[in-house]
Order: C-alpha cells, then sequence, then structure tokens
C-alpha cells in the first residue's frame, strides 16, 4: 500500500557517502548523516538501519507533476541484494486534475523483513533512473531508527538518533560509535551510550553527541551500534506513561507535557523520561531530549508530571516518540490523553507513543 504524504513539508534532502563509507567501512552496518543538497527525488528507509527483525519501510520523494493525478502504480523487485523500486505513471488525458501544490511529494512502500547483509537500492520512474543508495541489515538487537543533526541556542553543533531494541529480552549497556569521514580519512571516533540505560523489549531511546572540535561540525558522519548487554536480572516493570500534550513555545521550542504513574508495589526513585523528536516525515531526528518528573520520585499509586522542551526553535510540525525509567521500575505501557474526549486514558503496552503537532504554515 503507498500513502502520499499530502501536508506541507519542508524540503529534505538525503546524502549518503556510499561509495567512500562502503570501502573504508566493509561489512560494518551504519547509520548515515543526512544533509541538504539540490532538490532531488530520493529514498530512504526507516529503519535507517534495521536488524533482521525489523520491518522495513521506504520512503521515496518524488517529482509530484511525474505521478500527475496520483495515477501511477508502485512495484519493488528483490534479486538477490538488489532491490529496485518502479514508479510507473499511467496517462490519463480526460481527467481534470488541480495543479499540484507542492514540487516534490512523499510516497511510502512497506517492505517488510529482510535478511542481513548490504542491499543496492535503485529508484526508476517510468523507466529513468533517479535515485541509487545503500541499505544495510545488522544482525545485531539493536537498530538505528533515526538520526539527526542541530544546532543549539549557544551554537553548539550535536548529533541525535533513536536506537529500539528488536528482541524479546531487556538490554542494556547500548554503546554507540560515531565516526567523522572526511574525503576519505577517518578524523575522529567518539563513543556514547543511550540516554535510557535499560530497553525493554520493543522500545526505544535517544541519543545526543555534542561535538566538541569545530572541524568536525561540517563532515560526514555515521553512527552504528558497538555493544549491547542482555540483562539477565529479572526487571520490574510498572510504569506507566501518559502523553497530555503537545505544544510550541514562544520561542518556538517544542514542549511535550505528561505523566508518569507507577503502578507497582514499591516506590520509583529518579523517574526520568527521554523523547526524540522527529521531523513530520518520521525520517530525520531533530532532538533527543530528557528530563525527571516532578517529584523524582513517585511512590507506588502516585504520578508525578513532566514538562520537556526542546534544545532549539524546531519545525512547525513534528512527532515524538517517548519512554521512562527509574531505579527500580522499567516502563509498562504508554498512552495518550484524548484531545476532544473525556479524561480517560487507555494504555497500549509497548507501544511507543506518536504525537503529531501541528500549526499553520505563514507566508
Amino acid at each position: 500500500m503507498i500513502v502520499p504524504y499530502t501536508s506541507r513539508v519542508k524540503t529534505l534532502h538525503i546524502t549518503i557517502a556510499v561509495l567512500l563509507l562502503g570501502a573504508i567501512l566493509s561489512g560494518i552496518n551504519v547509520a548515515f548523516s543526512q544533509e541538504t543538497q539540490p532538490t532531488q527525488e530520493y529514498i530512504q528507509f526507516i529503519p535507517a538501519v534495521p536488524t533482521e527483525k525489523s520491518n522495513v519501510t521506504a520512503i521515496i520523494r518524488v517529482f509530484s507533476l511525474d505521478i500527475y493525478c496520483a495515477n501511477y502504480t508502485i512495484d519493488h523487485v528483490l534479486s538477490g541484494h538488489d532491490l529496485v523500486f518502479d514508479i510507473k505513471t499511467r496517462a490519463n488525458p480526460a481527467a481534470n486534475c488541480p495543479m499540484p501544490e507542492e514540487s516534490y511529494i512523499f510516497l511510502q512502500k512497506n517492505i517488510g523483513q529482510l535478511g542481513f547483509g548490504a542491499y543496492n537500492i535503485k529508484l526508476l520512474i517510468n523507466g529513468t533512473q533517479k535515485a541509487t543508495t545503500k541499505l544495510y541489515v545488522s544482525q545485531d538487537d539493536v537498530e538505528i531508527t533515526a538520526t539527526g543533526k542541530y544546532t543549539d541556542q549557544q551554537g553548539d553543533v550535536h548529533i541525535v538518533g533513536d536506537v529500539k531494541n528488536t528482541v524479546s529480552y531487556p538490554i542494556k549497556l547500548v554503546q554507540l560509535d560515531v565516526s567523522f569521514v572526511n574525503s576519505d580519512q577517518v578524523m575522529a571516533d567518539k563513543k556514547l551510550y543511550t540516554t535510557m540505560s535499560v530497553l525493554m523489549p520493543q522500545t526505544s531511546s535517544g541519543f545526543d553527541l555534542l561535538i566538541d572540535k569545530k572541524n568536525l561540525e561540517d563532515v560526514k558522519y555515521f553512527v552504528r551500534v558497538s555493544s549491547s548487554v542482555k540483562d539477565a536480572i529479572e526487571i520490574k516493570q510498572g510504569l506507566k506513561l501518559i502523553l497530555d500534550s503537545t505544544t510550541q513555545s514562544p520561542s518556538e521550542s517544542g514542549m511535550i507535557n505528561g505523566t508518569v504513574l507507577n503502578s507497582a508495589n514499591i516506590d520509583a526513585n529518579q523517574v526520568k523520561v527521554v523523547c526524540v523528536l522527529y521531523d513530520q516525515t518520521g525520517t530525520r531526528v531533530l532532538d533527543s531530549i530528557f528530563d525527571y518528573t516532578n517529584p523524582s520520585s513517585i511512590l507506588s499509586g502516585q504520578s508525578g508530571d513532566f514538562s520537556l522542551s526542546s534544545h532549539y526553535a524546531i519545525p512547525l510540525q513534528f512527532t515524538t516518540h517517548c519512554n521512562a525509567e527509574s531505579n527500580q521500575l522499567e516502563i509498562l505501557s504508554t498512552g495518550t490523553v484524548p484531545e476532544f474526549a473525556m479524561p480517560l486514558v487507555v494504555f497500549v503496552t509497548g507501544l511507543t507513543v506518536m504525537i503529531l503537532f501541528k500549526k499553520s504554515l505563514q507566508y
């Protein structure tokens, strides 16, 4: 099924240093940096680095007139490790179609699961090759959902991202390696851990790396999972995270508000909430933020509120993934308060919540 992204989006352009990094890092599964370049068609994937257990989705950016009146078909053919997406338009001269509002639109194509290895990707539109890229499928337990880069209010550059536990047991000490590449040289390597200490099955955590050297701010980077540990200690769950609202501050920082309820029979100390903000297409991480609830220690059967703010002014529309943990308890469920409903909260075990914040574009 193809789903057009019809809402307005700011142009996102992707370049992936495939040939260079393929030579340097043969056999390593990495999430590549995302950078702007002149308008063009492109194809990228969510997760950015899937595992063999991940369900892969392709996001395809195409020139809107190439699929005028949305009268098109799309197929994908997998042959070994070659994956070709073929979009064909069907002429319909009798149709009276309005001119498209956007020059480029986004299409979504579900691929399903893929085996381990590196895949050569091609995008064809009416038989003409429009884009190529690479997709790396990992054998690890952790997928890199997406990455991004931002500059904070102090002018410092950060690399941020989101990683997910794809296995059926908790993992901890998820370490990431971030490498910076200029031309054919690896200039520096940085290591860091995810913001969440423990990742329960099918939950995710953000990460945020401050780039402390000016010469690394504008070079390409890639991210890979270097290690993780199966948590053999029995983990008690009991935190229920409720997202109440998303707003935008006068400075246009994204604000996320909610509540964490302790449903366990023990108290929870140092309750931390971690949220990853995405652009509205869900393909690029805008920010990774965390803070502690108020109060930070939540007694059994009690709750604490949280309010998180992005590090900078973010685009007008965004989505968010949130998670919570404490020294004693891990996440049990997440939920949202319906916007136009009685104050009833429905918990959905094991799901990551996504909220879309909308604000009219000004011209």
